[in-house]
């Protein structure tokens, strides 16, 4: 799992691309969410400067220092994953494809 906590500072950059949905205000980061995240096999993004928190499947990551595929995937399969994902958590908020940098 890929844990993405705010902003890091040095001199290398990296970027993301996750399926997923937005989590804002629902969860609390604390040892309970990082059980949750870890029980259902998800990657998150946390900004902890606007609160913002996104939850997903992380499908690429570079690094300034090399292109890193995690997982070559058909859109579909997470997307079904994460729906079941999503209604067992009660979230409503729609799946998006989530791009950034750190």
């Amino acid at each position: 799992m890929k844990i993405r906590n705010g902003f890091v500072a040095n001199s290398s950059t990296s970027s993301f691309v996750l399926v997923g949905f937005d989590a804002t205000g629902i969860f609390e980061i604390d040892d309970n969410f990082y059980e949750m995240v870890e029980k259902h096999g998800l990657d998150f993004i946390y900004n902890e400067s606007s609160g913002r928190l996104v939850l997903g499947r992380e499908v690429y990551w570079w690094s300034s220092d090399e292109w890193i595929i995690l997982e070559e995937i058909d859109i579909n399969v997470p997307i079904e994953v994460l729906q079941q994902k999503r209604g067992q958590l009660d979230i409503d908020s729609p799946i998006k494809l989530y791009v950034g940098m750190r």
